[in-house]
């Protein structure tokens, strides 16, 4: 069911981000947050083991889904939140953070080189365990990171010296 939401023809069209850099116009970010939402919604989400940070096998089809979609908009950063079903308060940030890190991971190992923001929030609300994926601007991505104290060092330079994130971002 997952492989339903990557057809979509990505839309092209970019904007300063007030540094310097061309970033996605705030209507790619609608465009992928409407595809991103279409994809879990059809193929019902992440699924992790009870209790653990590790995917289920049954989520495969799900991340290569979304990481197609993400590699169709290398401008564009993610924040992943998970939450978790109720718990400890301790354990339930623990399984929620390492889950955040699972998706990332997932997405990384099939190609995907977006900036990604993990966070775990725990247990919240009784709307149940959940991941939720939210396209942003890279510039909101690092600002959000800091907030968050979470180091970026891991993932590859967004930007190439000329200025361009990939090779279908314009001139500047």
């Amino acid at each position: 069911m997952g492989a339903h939401c990557t057809h979509a023809t990505p839309v092209q069209e970019w904007e300063p981000d007030g540094t310097g850099r061309l970033v996605a116009s705030r209507d790619v970010l609608a465009h992928v947050q409407k595809q991103i939402h279409d994809c879990l919604w059809w193929s019902g989400g992440f699924q992790f083991e009870s209790g653990k940070a590790q995917l289920k096998e049954s989520s495969q089809s799900t991340c290569a889904s979304i990481a197609e979609i993400l590699k169709r908009h290398p401008a564009v950063a993610v924040h992943v939140v998970c939450y978790t079903e109720e718990l400890p308060k301790a354990q339930s940030l623990a399984i929620s953070t390492g889950r955040a890190g699972a998706v990332i991971s997932a997405l990384v190992q099939l190609g995907c080189r977006n900036l990604m923001v993990p966070e775990g929030k725990g247990f919240v609300d009784n709307h149940g365990a959940r991941v939720e994926l939210t396209p942003l601007h890279i510039g909101e991505a690092e600002r959000l990171a800091s907030a968050l104290g979470v180091s970026l060092s891991e993932f590859p330079s967004m930007f190439r010296s000329d200025g361009r994130s990939c090779d279908a971002c314009p001139q500047q």
